[in-house]
């Protein structure tokens, strides 16, 4: 299975060499050039203080940086949909129909494969009412977090190998703006377990799709 996935991602081998304690997990990122690098930075610190409980270690790496020669417990690229930057104060973004998913997940006879996509427009749009009024470099902030969480939320369906969901935390089905900009919002212990029972093997590379 190792092998599948690093002939999918075309780039790195996957071995269990880590220590029990952590798991290193390669996030291969397919952002863009326009996408802001302090907001990138900023996603990043987010998600990896989330999965850090479950003892899971975030190495970040652009896709053209991938190599045959790093070794990980497990590999992952995410892809950035749209352009990742807050709303404007002075933008107003209604929802045009039916609420789009935040992110969304391949699932292939019953595995989650792992490859996410974060829809950074349906991001923005729900979060731009609360955050109108706060001045730029807040807004960065604010939003950088967001987009962590939602991160946060696909790489526990991925590490975990599980779609199921649950009744609170970053790991619930469905989240509130305020949830995604408040100071706490985190994983509860038993989605914590499940992401560390799940870091603790490979990811199974192997089709419909999970979405938020």
């Amino acid at each position: 299975m190792r092998n599948v996935l690093a002939a999918l991602v075309g780039l790195v081998m996957v071995c269990v060499c880590l220590p029990a304690q952590e798991a290193e997990v390669a996030v291969y990122l397919k952002a863009g050039a326009e996408q802001p690098a302090a907001i990138v930075e900023l996603l990043q610190r987010e998600t990896q203080a989330l999965l850090r409980p479950a003892g899971v270690k975030l190495v970040w790496r652009e896709l053209r940086e991938a190599s045959r020669h790093e070794d990980f417990q497990a590999v992952v690229v995410a892809r950035f949909e749209g352009s990742c930057t807050p709303a404007r104060e002075d933008v107003e973004l209604a929802w045009a129909g039916r609420p789009a998913a935040l992110a969304s997940t391949p699932v292939q006879d019953g595995v989650i494969l792992p490859f996410t996509t974060v829809n950074c427009g349906a991001v923005k749009r729900l979060t731009a009412a609360l955050m109108r009024d706060e001045p730029g470099a807040r807004r960065n902030y604010l939003f950088g977090r967001a987009l962590g969480r939602v991160l946060a939320h696909e790489l526990y369906h991925i590490l975990g190998q599980t779609r199921l969901h649950a009744d609170k935390g970053i790991a619930k089905p469905a989240f509130h703006a305020r949830e995604l900009l408040a100071e706490t919002f985190a994983f509860h212990e038993p989605a914590i377990l499940v992401l560390r029972a799940g870091a603790s093997d490979s990811v199974p590379a192997a089709a419909e799709t999970t979405g938020r």
